[in-house]
């Protein structure tokens, strides 16, 4: 099963990240148009789900920053339209987890999904941390221009984390990060361990 086939992306909230050893302020995009030009294509949902494992499960580790978590989490379900709010709380929250870490500063995303599996919501946490420069080809005038632009690469987000509704536990998560062994996202920020 591919996560991203059969969700459908219902909001979304955007955050600038500092480096983990710089003291500054995480920056939060005023409140966005949605859905963004772009969003509700497959491309934008693999971009966000792609990576995404089919099978390792991770749960809450007994921790009082677990419990936070998932506070903000069972008030996302809750709430939807207040998603952006709660992305400023755990944008701070991974700003927090970032100093005693060697992090890089990145985008935050928070997503709020319908239908993931079996009719269940889910809720996205990604951090985009790689930049790439493109040269943007604009053919649509008489005179053609080329412009150089910097952005996230469109390979997939550095870090991800998709939260489904569980009975038993609250949520259960799936996890990707393509620098596991720092343990900044897995332990530190989402305070998981591997589902026994």
């Amino acid at each position: 099963m591919s996560w991203y086939k059969l969700a459908r992306l219902r909001a979304l909230s955007i955050h600038r990240i500092p480096q983990g050893d710089v003291q500054a302020p995480t920056v939060s995009a005023p409140a966005l148009t949605y859905p963004p030009q772009g969003a509700e294509s497959p491309e934008f949902l693999k971009y966000l789900l792609g990576d995404l494992p089919q099978a390792t499960w991770y749960r809450p580790d007994e921790s009082e920053a677990s419990a936070s978590l998932h506070d903000i989490l069972q008030a996302i379900l809750e709430e939807p339209d207040a998603l952006h709010d709660y992305g400023k709380k755990l944008a701070q929250r991974l700003a927090d987890t970032a100093p005693g870490y060697t992090t890089r500063k990145g985008v935050f995303i928070l997503a709020f999904f319908d239908n993931v599996t079996e009719g269940q919501p889910g809720i996205g946490l990604f951090k985009a941390e790689t930049e790439e420069s493109i040269l943007a080809l604009n053919d649509q005038a008489e005179s053609w221009e080329l412009t150089w632009m910097k952005g996230l690469s469109g390979k997939r987000p550095d870090k991800g984390a998709l939260f489904i509704p569980d009975e038993e536990r609250g949520f259960k998560a799936i996890v990707a990060d393509k620098n596991a062994e720092i343990k900044y996202w897995l332990q530190g920020f989402l305070s998981l361990n591997p589902h026994s």
